[in-house]
Parts: structure tokens; sequence; C-alpha cells
């Protein structure tokens, strides 16, 4: 699930949807894992840890998501930078762990959030907020080199390689607000 789906919904319910892809032929990978015809897919949403909580205050005054998002363990119910992060770092230990574990064919990781300052376009180089959009895992990828990382949440493309780890991020855009010019519907990446 990407930031938007989580609008007018609670933090707190990833189970329940996990649980109702079940047996639907979805697979729902929020920390989790799928072997498809020989290639392993690890997804998770991954979210961000603000560049360390460095930006965290910023992004909770300034992101939407902290004002559409619910969390209904919080004690006011509301979603915080700090809940966040903390997710993001149980996502990504568990997706160390996962990238660890040896397997005998292709991995591909699929998350939202960014896994990289490379996929954040220029425009917002430098913005008091962009902590919201990605993580600097340039070392875990070239680390761990899966074949492919698929990521979403930015609204520009990217295509680039991390050692040899290819990053990819087609978005489509907001239809009738924004869409992304270099969108390609029919984009495929082999592995």
């Amino acid at each position: 699930m990407g930031n938007h789906e989580f609008y007018g919904l609670d933090f707190s319910d990833i189970p329940q949807y996990q649980k109702a892809a079940e047996g639907t032929g979805v697979h729902f990978l929020e920390n989790r894992s799928v072997e498809i015809g020989g290639v392993r897919f690890l997804g998770c949403t991954l979210w961000t840890d603000f560049f360390g909580g460095m930006q965290g205050k910023n992004c909770e005054r300034e992101v939407n998501d902290f004002r559409f998002i619910a969390l209904s363990d919080a004690q006011d119910g509301r979603l915080r930078w700090t809940d966040v992060a903390y997710r993001h770092r149980e996502s990504l230990a568990w997706l160390r762990k996962e990238l660890e574990t040896p397997f005998s064919g292709p991995t591909v990781v699929i998350t939202h959030t960014a896994p990289s300052a490379l996929s954040n376009p220029p425009q917002f180089a430098g913005s008091p907020i962009s902590g919201s959009f990605y993580s600097n895992l340039d070392d875990l990828i070239e680390e761990t080199g899966p074949v492919l990382w698929i990521h979403g949440h930015m609204h520009d493309s990217s295509d680039y390689m991390i050692g040899k780890t290819r990053v990819v991020c087609n978005p489509f855009g907001y239809e009738g607000i924004e869409v992304n010019v270099d969108w390609d519907p029919e984009a495929m990446v082999e592995v």
C-alpha cells in the first residue's frame, strides 16, 4: 500500500487488509514475500526515517499523511512522524533479513517509498520535507544486490542503477490533476 491508500483509514489495520487478500490471488506484500515462477518478490510500504529524524517535525507539519491517516493505537488517534519512522525500522529490518537470506533465483523488491535520493526529482533537492519521500538505502542495495527494485511515491519517472540493481519508478501521477508526462503505460521489465 502507498500512503494515499491509508487516507481515511487506520494505520493499525494492515493485518485486516492482509487477511482480506488471502485466497483471492492477490498478494498483499506488507513485510511479506512471495515466490512466483522462480522469482522472489519482497514487498513493503517501507515508509521513511525522515533522514534519521532530522526532517520529522517539518514533515509532520507539512505533509498531508499526518492529517489524513489515523492511528487508533495512539492516545489521541493521530499519526506522528515517530510512528512512521518506527514502521520504517520494522520494514527495513525485515527487508534486510530477507535480502540476506540466500535465494537461488532473482529477487525483486517492491516498495512504495523510494530507496534512494537518486529517485528524488532535482526540483525537490534540498526540500525541507523530502525526507517523507525516500530513504537512503544505497548501501543496502549495493550489499545485497536484488536484480530489480520497483517503487512508487514519486510523481516523476526514474530508471537507474545502484550497483547491479535496476531501480524503476513509472508513476501515472494524479488523474486530472498532475499526470506524469514520462509515464509509460507499456513499460515492462524482464528479470
